[in-house]
């Protein structure tokens, strides 16, 4: 993922943000896979209700620190940088709120997936303009 460069003290902060990113998907990798196995165990769900849970919170926290990070340096792409985030935790709450309900949307590991695609595609695309920005002397 692309961070800031590591003369910011902020990028020590958002790349320990990303490390515990990727475990926060794995566990919700496997929670989904099990859950595609056996979609009525209340087990499966619970795992997979704490692990969209852990995300959420894990991204509503990163979002900020991110999105005052763009308003301290005054990057001029933050607003669609942070309409990305207000889309990616729209998507994450309705998949929470599915599950609550007892909705069934399946295949978990495939919207599991998608969220991790979306994460990877955010760092590839925005963040790596954010870093871009830095290098250029943005700050």
């Amino acid at each position: 993922m692309s961070l800031p460069p590591p003369e910011d003290t902020r990028s020590d902060l958002f790349e320990g943000h990303h490390r515990g990113l990727r475990e926060i998907i794995e566990a919700l990798t496997a929670a989904a896979v099990a859950c595609d196995h056996a979609p009525q165990s209340a087990h499966c769900r619970a795992a997979l209700g704490e692990s969209l849970g852990r995300l959420k919170h894990f991204s509503s926290l990163h979002f900020a620190d991110e999105e005052k990070f763009m308003d301290d340096i005054s990057y001029p792409e933050r607003k669609a940088h942070q309409a990305q985030h207000v889309t990616f935790m729209a998507q994450l709450s309705a998949l929470e709120s599915g599950l609550a309900v007892g909705q069934d949307v399946q295949p978990w590991s495939a919207k599991a997936g998608h969220l991790c695609q979306w994460w990877e595609n955010h760092a590839r695309d925005y963040d790596r303009l954010l870093a871009d920005f830095l290098c250029r002397g943005g700050i």
